[in-house]
């Protein structure tokens, strides 16, 4: 990765120093190829007086300049197109990333400074793999909490399903409730089968085969924008401990 990102900074070196500024190039919705090229591209499409009131902003006024319009205009969150490669292949993949790198690189070009594109790039993969290490100890967490809960339930235990009634349609329930409500939707059942799964993280991976034996006082009731209904005595695959609130009510008797 280090002997390709040299390669490529030595080719931007190279295009700034042979690049050409000839802003008929620009037609309507051009999408630029590289760094050197978005920088053109701003310098030949932004009025005289953006560019002056940019070049005199600090650094943290820089987003306000047009971030979102490229993200949305070049075409960046699908990550298919030669800019998008072209950072991609320095190991920068967020649109946001991407944007904020050229913003800055036009900023410094205008302001006579060095591009310093190395340490750019170093600085958003290094945040990057900060927020990595945070994921790892919060999912870790995560999963220990599900991992407890599955090894404390067991095949013949009743369980409670937290739902919520929709309110505008009472035989509708929500897959399950929002966290800020207090749900009003019991759905009672016996474990059938625990599946433990080889998921990468926890989602999923919890999984109980439940018999239900009610549905909150009614005969059947339907998940909210699908078609699955839920009916008393049928067992049902698809009750993951990250998807549900499930709480054991009754143990089974040894």
């Amino acid at each position: 990765m280090k002997k390709y990102i040299t390669t490529i900074l030595l080719a931007f070196l190279a295009a700034i120093v042979l690049s050409q500024s000839n802003c008929e190039e620009y037609l309507e919705n051009y999408i630029p190829i590289d760094l050197v090229d978005a920088m053109n591209y701003l310098n030949c499409t932004w009025p005289d007086s953006i560019k002056s009131e940019f070049k005199n902003s600090p650094k943290s006024k820089l987003f306000l300049y047009g971030g979102m319009g490229m993200r949305n205009g070049w075409n960046l969150w699908e990550g298919k197109n030669k800019l998008s490669k072209y950072f991609q292949n320095m190991g920068i993949y967020h649109p946001d990333d991407i944007s904020s790198i050229i913003i800055e690189s036009f900023h410094r070009k205008l302001n006579n400074e060095p591009i310093l594109l190395k340490q750019q790039v170093k600085y958003y993969i290094a945040s990057w793999e900060k927020v990595r290490e945070k994921d790892k100890i919060i999912f870790d967490s995560l999963n220990l909490i599900f991992e407890n809960k599955f090894n404390n339930l067991n095949k013949g235990d009743t369980v409670q399903i937290e739902f919520n009634l929709h309110r505008n349609n009472g035989t509708r329930i929500q897959q399950y409730p929002f966290y800020e409500k207090e749900c009003n939707c019991l759905i009672k059942g016996i474990i059938k089968k625990k599946k433990l799964k080889k998921n990468k993280y926890f989602y999923g991976r919890y999984e109980l085969h439940i018999k239900l034996i009610s549905t909150c006082e009614k005969e059947e009731i339907i998940f909210w924008m699908e078609d699955t209904i839920l009916k008393k005595g049928k067992k049902y695959k698809f009750f993951n401990l990250d998807n549900y609130r499930i709480t054991k009510i009754n143990t089974v008797a040894n």
